[in-house]
Formats: structure tokens, C-alpha cells, sequence
């Protein structure tokens, strides 16, 4: 039996601050890890968290960085006007940029969060830890309160529409796609 979707799952905004919230808790759980690192062979507990991290960052972050640039920011930037545009521009580019630089700071400590995955002692700068998962946090409550409500003044239903369809269809199972 198939289950209609609810407005919320229908809601494309509530897809971006849905992955903002468990962006917070993966942050909540970075903080945890940095907590109990140090020790020279990580716990069995700071290992399940390192790879939770890690998954989590590949399988989600990433995508959700690609689909607020490549879907929800060109649809925004085609739909403002006057103002509205020359302010979208400007927090776009700053969304951007933190992009870039969350994504370097996840490039300097996966490799150790891959290791203490493994149980393997790593060196890791848990500065670096809080200073992700505090930016994140930022980063994230940024675009709650000021890209998701832009998001929902500019675009039409339509609009709103065609990108919880373009989102959905992108995360569906690959053999899944065939069939539609």
C-alpha cells in the first residue's frame, strides 16, 4: 500500500531545515566525540561516533551543499527582482563561501576521524571539532532564518513544486529512476 506524502514531506523547504536540523544534531555529536578523544586508542563509543560522523558527511552534507547551489539558489536568483536580487546575491555568495570553508575544515579532520573510526589513535585538533560544529550551526541557523523565508516569499508553487520533485527524483534509489 503506497502512502501519500504529507504536506511537510511535499514542503521543499522543509526538506533544506529538516537536513539543517540533523545537521545540528551531527554537530551535537561532534561536540560529544571531541569530548572523549584523547585517549590514545579510541573508545568503541568515540569510534561509532567518528564513523556516524563521517558517513553522515559524505552522504549528506555534501549532497545538501550541491542541491541548495545547484537547485535552490538559481531557482531563487531567477525568481528575485530589484532588491530582492541584489540581496539574494549577497547572502548567496556569503552561503557560498561558508560552504567552502566548512567543507575545508571537513577536509582537514576526516582523514582522523576515519582512523579513530578504525579504533586507531589519531592526531586531531579538537579545536577544530568545536570550531565545526560551532560554524555549522551558524551556517545552518543563517539559512533557517534567512534563505528558507526568501525562499518561500520568491518562489511560486509552482516553483516550490518542481523543486521538491527535482530533490526527490535525485534522491531516489538509482533503480528506482528507471521507472519513471
Amino acid at each position: 500500500m503506497t502512502q501519500t506524502p504529507t504536506p511537510d514531506e511535499l514542503d521543499p523547504m522543509q526538506l533544506f531545515s529538516g537536513c539543517h536540523a540533523r545537521i545540528h544534531e551531527r554537530m551535537g555529536m561532534v561536540r560529544a566525540l571531541a569530548e572523549t578523544l584523547g585517549e590514545a586508542e579510541p573508545s568503541q563509543a568515540a569510534a561509532g561516533m567518528a564513523e556516524a560522523i563521517v558517513r553522515f558527511y559524505e552522504s549528506t552534507v555534501l549532497a545538501h551543499h550541491r542541491e541548495e547551489e545547484k537547485e535552490l539558489w538559481p531557482m531563487l536568483e531567477r525568481a528575485a527582482q530589484d532588491t530582492d536580487a541584489q540581496t539574494f546575491k549577497s547572502i548567496g555568495a556569503r552561503l557560498k563561501d561558508e560552504h567552502r570553508e566548512l567543507e575545508a575544515l571537513w577536509d582537514e579532520i576526516i582523514p582522523a576521524l576515519r582512523r579513530i573510526g578504525h579504533r586507531k589513535a589519531a592526531k586531531i585538533d579538537l579545536d577544530k571539532l568545536t570550531t565545526l560544529a560551532d560554524a555549522y550551526d551558524r551556517h545552518a541557523q543563517f539559512e533557517d532564518t534567512m534563505m528558507i523565508p526568501m525562499a518561500r516569499f520568491l518562489l511560486s508553487p509552482t516553483d516550490q513544486t518542481r523543486l521538491s520533485m527535482s530533490i526527490a527524483l535525485r534522491r531516489m534509489p538509482m533503480g528506482l529512476r528507471a521507472y519513471i
